[in-house]
C-alpha cells in the first residue's frame, strides 16, 4: 500500500510509478498510474442570525437561496437552534412554517 498526501495540490495531475526490484527480468516489475486531483472550494459561513422579524428572516433565506442558485455545485445546510428549553424540532418547524424549505430527516 502506498499513501500520498494530496493536501494543497487540488487541480493538478498526479503521476506515479511503482517499480519492484529483485524479481526475474521476464516479469513485469513496474506499474504507472495517474489521476487528476479535484479542487474543493473551502467551506464558508454565509449568514448567522438570532431572533429577527419575519420579514428579515425571509430576506435572509431568499439571499441564501440565490447564493445557492448561483453555484449549482454548492451545498448549503441550514442549522436552526431554538434554545435549550424548546421542544425537539421547534426551530425546524418554525422555519418550515415561514418559508418552504425541505429538510432532511433528523432536522
Amino acid at each position: 500500500m502506498i499513501t500520498v498526501d494530496t493536501v494543497g495540490i487540488g487541480g493538478r495531475q498526479i503521476v506515479g510509478t511503482v517499480s519492484v526490484g529483485g524479481i526475474d527480468a521476464v516479469c513485469i516489475n513496474s506499474s504507472n498510474f495517474s489521476t487528476l486531483m479535484r479542487s474543493k472550494p473551502p467551506a464558508r459561513k454565509f449568514d448567522e442570525f438570532g431572533t429577527v422579524k419575519l420579514r428579515d428572516r425571509k430576506a435572509r433565506l431568499d439571499n441564501y437561496g440565490i447564493e445557492l442558485q448561483n453555484d449549482p455545485t454548492a451545498q448549503g445546510p441550514i442549522i436552526a437552534y431554538a434554545g435549550r428549553k424548546s421542544a425537539k424540532g421547534a426551530a425546524a418547524l418554525n422555519l418550515k412554517k415561514r418559508k418552504r424549505i425541505r429538510f432532511d430527516s433528523g432536522y
